[in-house]
């Protein structure tokens, strides 16, 4: 986890660190979610949709996101999948997909300005990054109750997710058969489902800009007190 990475490269007592996250300010996401959006879009949001929203770049692992999501349309599964962002693997990725005959169904909508409409129509958050900073798009999805799925990659999913998949879905690095195995399960369970909109929305509030601005603020009392002469 973040923390114990953090600690054990500076050499700091656990006790003395504390972790803040970047806080996101929720209510206006949920605003820009319902704002306007083209015609065009507005026909993607009619069917049923996977997603991914990252930059198109060799570690975010795009290419074995379509090769999963290839072997659920051979098991039989109707939803399509969006992938939101621009990057240098597009060209790499727009030929895998076409390779697999997936054209009709795997669709590069590039870089937008408000994906978040994207987010909210969302049936599951589908990520196969194996190397994070954090994993800000996993908070995204949830602050909608969309069940997340992420690779186990070093920083970031397990401790948003949380280590036993309490939050979300963890799978183990590269393990497209389970990665498959998992969706079909939460997608066959209607209260599997249920259960991970609910934890994933209540985890997503801890993120929230109220809550770590209280973080913050008990962080610098107890600095104060501890200074005071």
């Amino acid at each position: 986890m973040m923390k114990d990475i953090f600690t054990s490269e500076l050499n700091i007592e656990e006790k003395k660190c504390k972790i803040l996250h970047n806080p996101l300010d929720i209510k206006l996401i949920k605003r820009q979610s319902l704002e306007k959006i083209s015609e065009k879009h507005k026909k993607l949001l009619q069917d049923d949709y996977f997603l991914q929203v990252s930059r198109l770049v060799y570690e975010k692992n795009l290419l074995e996101l379509v090769e999963i999501y290839k072997k659920l349309k051979e098991i039989g599964i109707k939803e399509k999948l969006y992938i939101i962002g621009e990057g240098e693997e597009r060209i790499k990725l727009e030929e895998n997909i076409k390779k697999l005959g997936l054209e009709a169904d795997v669709l590069l909508l590039g870089e937008l300005k408000n994906p978040y409409p994207f987010f909210k129509n969302a049936k599951l958050f589908l990520h196969t990054s194996t190397s994070e900073a954090f994993g800000m798009v996993l908070i995204e999805s949830m602050i909608f109750g969309v069940p997340v799925f992420a690779y186990d990659s070093p920083i970031g999913p397990s401790d948003i997710l949380g280590k036993n998949s309490e939050n979300g879905v963890l799978i183990p690095l590269h393990d497209k058969k389970k990665y498959v195995k998992k969706i079909i399960e939460i997608l066959e369970d209607k209260n599997i489902y249920k259960k991970y909109k609910e934890k994933g929305f209540k985890r997503a509030n801890d993120y929230s800009l109220e809550k770590i601005s209280n973080q913050l603020d008990k962080v610098l009392k107890g600095m104060l007190e501890k200074n005071k002469v």
